[in-house]
Order: structure tokens, then C-alpha cells, then sequence
């Protein structure tokens, strides 16, 4: 995964209120955060990638849902709320602002 960005689109309970204490808590190593990557799109994010809600548990294909795979970071359009690993640490991203540590968001709430 080194050296490539892998971005997935989760649909429920993106706000940072849910999302950003799992990431913190259950997703802080490159390994636990490759396997949630690598379960592709998801209908919600839980503790653990098991406890996930990935599209493919419904039925959907692998490849319609893989992560989609790009040279580098970039906002994508639509989504209010993005969070990326730089393999040490989480980011966020809430509009249009530019990219915070999660850390950030936890000082400023």
C-alpha cells in the first residue's frame, strides 16, 4: 500500500463524533488500517473489520466496491467529512478545509 493512496466510501455514521474515535482507538496501525481498506466500500465502520458493514456482505461485488487507488491525496467532491492515514496518523477533512490531524478535532471540540 506504501507509496499509493486507497480511498473507500463508508455511508452511515461518517461524522467525526463516530468515525474519529474508531480511528483513533481500533484502526491505529498500518495493518488494521490496510484491513479496513482493503474490505472495500461500506455501509458502516465498527470496532473491528469483522463487525463491518462492507456492500460485499450483501451480495455486492468486490470489484464495483474495492478501494479505489490514486498517486495521491485529493478532496474528493460530495463528501463533507474525508479521513486519510499517512501511515503514522489519521487526518480529517470537513468541507473544504484543509487536512488536521485528528488530534485537532479532538482539542477543538
Amino acid at each position: 500500500m506504501r507509496g499509493k493512496v486507497y480511498a473507500i466510501y463508508c455511508h452511515h455514521d461518517g461524522y467525526p463524533e463516530h468515525i474519529i474515535p474508531l480511528l483513533r482507538d481500533c484502526y491505529n496501525t498500518q495493518e488494521k488500517v490496510e484491513a479496513l481498506i482493503m474490505m472495500g466500500n461500506t455501509s458502516a465502520i465498527h470496532e473491528t473489520p469483522e463487525e463491518c458493514d462492507p456492500y460485499t456482505k450483501y451480495g455486492e461485488s468486490y470489484e464495483k466496491n474495492a478501494p479505489t487507488v490514486t498517486d495521491e491525496w485529493e478532496l474528493h467532491n460530495g463528501y463533507y467529512h474525508e479521513y486519510f492515514w499517512d501511515g503514522e496518523q489519521w487526518f480529517y477533512v470537513e468541507g473544504r478545509m484543509l487536512p488536521k490531524p485528528i488530534s485537532a478535532w479532538e482539542e477543538e471540540k
